[in-house]
C-alpha cells in the first residue's frame, strides 16, 4: 500500500524488498546485529532488507527493546513499522494475537515503504531469539 504523502517512498527499493521477502523461507546463516550480548540474531532476509532499505537502526531498535518487562519473556513478537504522517511512523510490538506490548512513534525516519512487519521468536544459535520475515518462518 503506498501513501502519497510519504516523502520518502522509492518504488525501486520497495520493488527490491518485495523480491527478498518473496523469496525468503528460512535462513542459511544467522547474523550478529548488535554487540549487545545475547541480543537477537537476524536472518539472511532481514539483513538482505535492512542493507536495501538502510534500516539497521530498525533492528537495533527491536534489539533493545528486548530487556523491557512488556517483552522479555514473550517467545512471539510481532514487530510492525508503519507510516503515519509525513516522515513520521509507528513502531508496535504486539505478542502475535493481537495485544500491543510495545508502541513507539518515531518522529522522524527515512524508510522507503509505508510499514515492514518482523517476528522476533526463539530459535537462534546458543538458544538465541531471531529476527526474521514472516516467510522465513
Amino acid at each position: 500500500m503506498v501513501f502519497i504523502n510519504n516523502p520518502n517512498y522509492d518504488s525501486e527499493k520497495e520493488k527490491k524488498i518485495a523480491q527478498v521477502m518473496a523469496y525468503a523461507n528460512g535462513t542459511e546463516h544467522y547474523h550478529r546485529v548488535s554487540a549487545i550480548p545475547n541480543a537477537p540474531v537476524a536472518t539472511d532476509g532481514v539483513v538482505e532488507v535492512a542493507k536495501i532499505a538502510g534500516c539497521f537502526w530498525l533492528l537495533d531498535a527491536i534489539i533493545r527493546y528486548q530487556v523491557h518487562k512488556a517483552v522479555m519473556n514473550k517467545a512471539m513478537q510481532v514487530w510492525r513499522l508503519e507510516h503515519v504522517e509525513n516522515s513520521q511512523y509507528c513502531l508496535c510490538c504486539t505478542d502475535g494475537n493481537y495485544e500491543t506490548l510495545i508502541s513507539q512513534t518515531i518522529e522522524y525516519s527515512d524508510f522507503p515503504l509505508d510499514e515492514i512487519t518482523l517476528w522476533v521468536m526463539p530459535g537462534g544459535p546458543q538458544g538465541l531469539k531471531v529476527i526474521l520475515l514472516p516467510s522465513e518462518h
